[in-house]
């Protein structure tokens, strides 16, 4: 347990450089990284939400945790496309 919570604190704080360092400067590679590594966790979540439901667990009610954490997600995917589209991502400078 240690483990996996030492890892999901490295991988925040990857996210959290990357949508700073990345995203912030314009990169349409952090946009694509923050989307894949966003979708990968909801593929994670819906495979240890059919596990729990196989040991007896409420499949419905996994479902709609999943489904409440992943609001913010889309939400993000569809503002970072459209502001990305547009070009209206923040210039900062390098100074």
């Amino acid at each position: 347990m240690t483990s996996m919570c030492a890892m999901m604190v490295g991988c925040g704080i990857m996210i959290l450089a990357t949508a700073w360092f990345g995203l912030r400067r314009g990169g349409p590679w952090a946009f694509w990284a923050l989307l894949l590594s966003g979708l990968v966790a909801l593929v994670y979540y819906f495979v240890i939400s059919a596990d729990y439901a196989r040991q007896g667990a409420s499949w419905a009610d996994g479902l709609m945790s999943i489904l409440e954490l992943s609001v913010p997600l889309f939400l993000g995917i569809i503002a970072g496309g459209i502001a990305f589209r547009r070009g209206l991502h923040a210039k900062v400078s390098r100074d």
